[in-house]
């Protein structure tokens, strides 16, 4: 997810103050497509349709202009003056940080994620996986039980008492 920055000191600055509506919701959408774009601050004339419903018009430009926000490039496109001095994050940097947040979280889920079978059991117990420690005093260590085990095979579990049964 990208966010755009509006600095809090834009509610004291001469420029912003005098945008109009249209002009102002124009500009937080520029900051908002090239944000999410990657575009660090440009703004093909091919988008101009997202930045505002009823179109971008000549005059609106012009007064983004004379507010020295944005300047007019190439094929009409339109870009951010001093995109960093504005508080936004070049594309790279953004980048950076998506790829380190994902090295974290794929990180965290491989601590959480369980052990398989036969991963920990002989180096804590020193028994081998499916194998459980010898509690009856005969010296012998017994299989588990599992709900998988085919009819054939030496499937033993621990005595259980019954309720009720006698003992």
């Amino acid at each position: 997810m990208t966010d755009s920055r509006l600095p809090g000191r834009w509610l004291l600055d001469a420029r912003m103050e005098q945008l109009s509506d249209r002009g102002w919701r124009i500009w937080t959408n520029i900051l908002m497509y090239a944000n999410e774009q990657g575009t660090d601050g440009l703004v093909p004339r091919t988008a101009f349709r997202f930045l505002h419903a009823e179109g971008v018009t000549a005059s609106t430009l012009d007064e983004l202009c004379a507010a020295d926000l944005i300047e007019i490039v190439d094929a009409g496109a339109l870009k951010v003056r001093d995109w960093v001095g504005m508080g936004q994050e070049r594309a790279v940097r953004v980048e950076q940080r998506r790829q380190a947040n994902r090295q974290k979280a794929q990180a965290y889920r491989d601590r959480k994620r369980p052990p398989k079978a036969g991963d920990v059991t002989g180096d804590v117990t020193g028994l081998d996986a499916g194998q459980d420690e010898d509690r009856t005093g005969t010296g012998q260590a017994r299989l588990s039980t599992r709900a998988d085990a085919n009819a054939d095979d030496p499937v033993t579990s621990w005595p259980v008492r019954v309720p009720g049964a006698p003992t």
